[in-house]
């Protein structure tokens, strides 16, 4: 394609519907040279698709530019859009620059529970589930006669990460849990990390009851701040809604689940899982919503009520189970590898 059409195909076309934009994100050292100052100009002054999709580009593309680094983090800082936000910042990460968060109409930096979060579209009427063309659906992913309103919601970009669920086991509000957390098991995970990959490791081992545990923790203290603000898990609907970063496809870049590997921790590709944010974000600005870690939602699995739905796959699931609408249950106080939660965080009116 030429270039003009190329983006105006981002905008509203194949390229962006089919995620087949990553093509780009793969291509020879030479080639990406030549397309690299496109991509800066777009990353700098396009639309916000546009931006988003450059930035992702470039963080994945990651040249040795120093001056290229600070211009995403800033642009990281400046952006209002919570998709062209994280892949700025990404962008910035993978090229050794750390881009400072900022709270913003539609990003807010969370002092509390040390998480960015995200603020997410509503909609009016939301189905779960996945379409019975999917080859790869499941049983008990039919979609549900009647759908459910989805309001606007602040989702936590990443899974809590160790660093912050380890306050709360070092909290005596946390005593109780800690004595049975997995500690020897989650430091073997954080064998061979860096310190700077230790900072986002994600929080694994995590029960229900534990992640709840964890929550009123956080709520005590949300309580007391200006704007109070409360936490809790997602329900399966606001999960999958938020996973689904705005498309109606099987994952958040599309249905092809060869381009998986660009936002996911799975097919047993180990050697970074448990860092969270080493992927590109979606275009909700969520990263790691496929893969990594299962995570815990509210709702309970029907019909055997006594056991509550996981999302999203874990590192050693292939791609196509990975999918948004992908489900698995387990019981509250199961405690497993790769189950980790994420937040949602409700706030109240500034006094």
């Amino acid at each position: 394609l030429a270039p003009q059409d190329f983006w105006k195909s981002i905008d509203g076309g194949a390229l962006w519907e089919n995620g087949e934009w990553l093509e780009l994100a793969n291509l020879p050292e030479k080639m990406t040279s030549a397309i690299l100052p496109e991509l800066i100009e777009k990353a700098e002054s396009g639309s916000d698709r546009q931006r988003y999709v450059s930035l992702c580009l470039i963080g994945q593309i990651a040249p040795e530019d120093e001056e290229l680094a600070a211009d995403c983090a800033q642009w990281a800082n400046d952006a209002e859009h919570p998709g062209v936000r994280a892949a700025a910042a990404w962008a910035a990460r993978r090229m050794g620059h750390l881009a400072e968060a900022l709270t913003s109409d539609d990003v807010f930096v969370d002092e509390v529970s040390g998480q960015t979060f995200a603020r997410i579209p509503g909609q009016d009427e939301f189905f779960r589930g996945s379409d019975e063309s999917d080859p790869d659906r499941l049983p008990d992913e039919d979609r549900p006669a009647q759908g459910v309103a989805i309001d606007a919601l602040w989702f936590a970009e990443t899974e809590v990460t160790w660093v912050e669920f380890e306050k709360f086991l070092a909290d005596p509000a946390g005593a109780e849990i800690a004595r049975n957390f997995r500690l020897v098991d989650m430091a073997n995970f954080l064998q061979g990390l860096s310190a700077e990959q230790k900072q986002h490791a994600v929080a694994s081992l995590v029960s229900k009851v534990q992640a709840e545990a964890y929550i009123a923790w956080l709520n005590a203290k949300g309580a007391e701040m200006n704007p109070p603000r409360s936490y809790r898990l997602p329900t399966e609907d606001e999960w999958e809604h938020a996973a689904m970063g705005g498309s109606d496809k099987r994952f958040c870049f599309g249905d092809d689940p060869k381009y998986a590997r660009y936002f996911a921790h799975c097919a047993g590709r180990r050697p970074d899982w448990v860092v969270a944010g080493s992927h590109m974000p979606s275009f909700y600005g969520l990263f790691d919503m496929h893969g990594g870690v299962w995570e815990w939602t509210s709702t309970l699995y029907t019909p055997d009520e006594t056991v509550f739905v996981v999302k999203g796959g874990a590192v050693y699931s292939p791609e196509i189970r990975c999918r948004s609408a992908q489900r698995n249950f387990t019981a509250p106080n199961q405690e497993a590898p790769y189950w980790g939660f994420r937040l949602i965080m409700e706030l109240g009116d500034e006094s």
